[in-house]
């Protein structure tokens, strides 16, 4: 876990180990420190990977793994990033270059308003999110006579390896949501979608021609189908279908797999899902047997099943290979 602190003007990012999660123990060093940074807030330390759009959790390992340290500086009010390498075994970490954010000259996620942000890793789609605090950017006058201000917001966006992206209809989706007390201000919807975006899709927005956006759903249309090419292939029904078990293959794999496809599907019905898994097992499968006999009704009772008889047959195969012996 990493704490940030200050020590006089050095800002730094304590780092803390912790076997239960309940009690924990400050190693000697700081992860790393700035001199005249003042004090760090909100660090956050995460994993990338330079193999294509490959998106790690904190188990990665190897030549190809970079690790991302961010801390916001109280000073500037900004966030501010290096990369680099991590020796576990020293509790030490190393930045690829000398361009450490200790000032305003150092790597930011963006240029705007946005601060105090945290990364997690979202398992289900293999990408990691990043939330952050936006401001109102208008003076008090403005805001009085608009009768509505917005202080603080959050924005859900894709960290990638050579830039910060989105998955275009999630993203209008996410945005609408963080939104939702502005439910039929359309004009708000226009005016705060910048706030949510970076890098080169927020250059777009600034390039769409003066008066050619009138209401936010001609927005959203442009969004998507500028950046509908971000999006991982969509699955649907005949993938799902199509997905067979291999001879040999564990079945505790392909359930992982199978059920990992399935989550990508669109509106699916439970009922549909059980009957794909039963039908993408051959026909001597003892499972498959198994599952005709005992049929599931839901996707959560053939999960329980599946590993029921993941376990089962596991046990059986103990019990073979003690007496053997």
């Amino acid at each position: 876990m990493l704490v940030g602190n200050k020590k006089g003007s050095r800002g730094m990012a304590l780092l803390y180990k912790s076997r239960d999660f309940k009690k924990g123990t400050k190693t000697q060093h700081p992860l790393h420190s700035g001199a005249r940074s003042g004090m760090w807030e909100c660090p956050d330390f995460f994993l990338v990977s330079l193999k294509g759009k490959e998106v790690l959790d904190t188990s990665g390992k190897g030549s190809h793994v970079k690790y991302i340290l961010k801390m916001s500086l109280d000073l500037t009010r900004f966030d501010y990033y290096i990369a680099g390498k991590y020796n576990e075994e020293k509790d030490q970490y190393v930045p690829d270059n000398t361009n450490s954010p200790n000032n305003s000259t150092g790597l930011r996620y963006d240029y705007g308003h946005f601060y105090a942000s945290k990364t997690f890793f979202d398992a289900g789609k293999n990408r990691r999110i990043l939330w952050g605090w936006t401001n109102e950017s208008y003076y008090k006058e403005q805001d009085n006579a608009r009768g509505w201000a917005l202080r603080s917001s959050g924005s859900l966006i894709l960290v990638s390896r050579d830039q910060l992206g989105t998955y275009p209809k999630e993203h209008i989706q996410q945005y609408r949501n963080s939104l939702g007390l502005y439910s039929n201000l359309n004009h708000i919807y226009s005016r705060l979608f910048a706030t949510s975006l970076l890098e080169e899709p927020l250059r777009w927005f600034h390039s769409l021609p003066k008066e050619s956006i009138y209401i936010f759903d001609q927005l959203q249309k442009q969004f998507i189908k500028t950046y509908v090419h971000n999006r991982d292939k969509e699955e649907n029904l005949y993938s799902l279908f199509g997905l067979k078990k291999l001879h040999g293959e564990k079945l505790e794999d392909f359930s992982k797999k199978f059920l990992g496809l399935a989550r990508k599907v669109d509106n699916i019905h439970q009922k549909i899902v059980v009957t794909a898994f039963t039908n993408a097992l051959q026909l001597d499968c003892k499972a498959k047997e198994y599952l005709f006999l005992n049929k599931p009704t839901t996707l959560e009772e053939m999960i329980i099943k599946v590993n029921g008889y993941i376990d089962l047959e596991s046990m059986m195969s103990e019990r073979q290979k003690s007496s053997f012996y």
